[in-house]
């Protein structure tokens, strides 16, 4: 993931890098934000990297999240998003598959996503 990202950013490639659950702490792609083309955001989703609390907040919160992709991912601001974790939060059933498919949907042609 972290190859991926820098080297589209080194191609001055605009490069949005949501760490789901991860903290940004210690992690490389976060110094490389200063001088390169990368948002590096962490996002926490009940359930990983958030505590789970009452299931319309834990609700609420995840559909946040999803509302956030949307955003990035239809902007045409960034010519690759990565989702680092997403399977993992898919795998918890934190995320159904569904709606992590539905996010490539609101992708313009020259938006790539990549989800790990």
């Amino acid at each position: 993931m972290n190859q991926l990202a820098l080297s589209a950013a080194s191609l001055q490639q605009p490069t949005y890098v949501a760490l789901i659950g991860q903290p940004i702490e210690g992690n490389p792609l976060a110094i490389y934000a200063a001088s390169l083309p990368i948002d590096v955001v962490r996002l926490r989703l009940p359930g990983l990297g958030l505590h789970r609390g009452h299931a319309r907040a834990d609700e609420v919160a995840t559909q946040i999240i999803l509302a956030v992709l949307r955003q990035v991912i239809s902007s045409g601001d960034y010519k690759l998003v990565i989702l680092n974790g997403i399977r993992e939060a898919i795998n918890q059933g934190l995320l159904a598959e569904k709606e992590v498919q539905a996010l490539a949907g609101y992708a313009p042609d020259d938006t790539e996503i990549a989800m790990t």
